[in-house]
């Protein structure tokens, strides 16, 4: 809440003063977090390689230097498979897929793939995988290459029926409309009747 104080520097400087002082405060509280966290043996995140790769990283990718994101979460993945004790639920091959989505943003698809078929070979989540490989699939089609899209979309079918069966539905009519289109067919509307009589 802004209070509003008439005076002779009128209300504008009275709420600048406000968000002045509050500014002041955030800045002091992370600073003394800081200064706090570093006294008493330094945070995890300052100390450990692996937090430092993973932050650069996901800098990188912010700043769409993939190349570099796609090291730093290389080297990440490398840190977390040394170790002799992290948690068992944890797969550090999941950064896979990170690595399968900036390659897909660079315009590498055959390495996308490539990626996706390790990690799905290192056990990554299978719905993680096949999300990614939809993603490859959009990818396709938005570049005009619907056969390529269909192909990706049937060989992954059996991991989750309902939503490839969705967009092989889509593509498959694609494919049909330009098939017609390339043999001087008309098109289809919604006001034209289908089928038989």
């Amino acid at each position: 809440m802004v209070a509003i104080a008439l005076n002779s520097n009128g209300p504008q400087a009275h709420v600048q003063k406000s968000r002045r002082k509050r500014s002041s405060l955030a800045t002091l509280v992370a600073v003394t977090l800081v200064a706090a966290a570093t006294s008493l043996g330094g945070c995890a995140l300052f100390r450990n390689p692996d937090s430092l790769h993973l932050m650069k990283a996901e800098e990188f990718s912010r700043q769409e230097q993939y190349d570099k994101a796609i090291e730093e979460y290389r080297l990440h993945m490398r840190y977390r498979l040394s170790l002799e004790k992290r948690p068992e639920w944890e797969n550090p091959f999941f950064y896979l897929i990170l690595i399968g989505d900036l390659q897909l943003l660079q315009d590498k698809p055959d390495q996308a793939r490539a990626t996706l078929e390790e990690a799905e070979k290192q056990g990554v989540d299978v719905n993680l995988v096949s999300d990614r490989y939809r993603s490859l699939a959009h990818w396709y089609e938005k570049k005009g290459d619907l056969d390529t899209a269909f192909s990706i979309l049937k060989g992954r079918r059996e991991h989750d029926p309902i939503l490839f069966d969705a967009m092989l539905d889509r593509i498959a009519k694609l494919i049909v409309a330009e098939a017609d289109a390339g043999a001087g067919l008309p098109k289809a509307s919604a006001s034209q009747p289908q089928g038989r009589k």
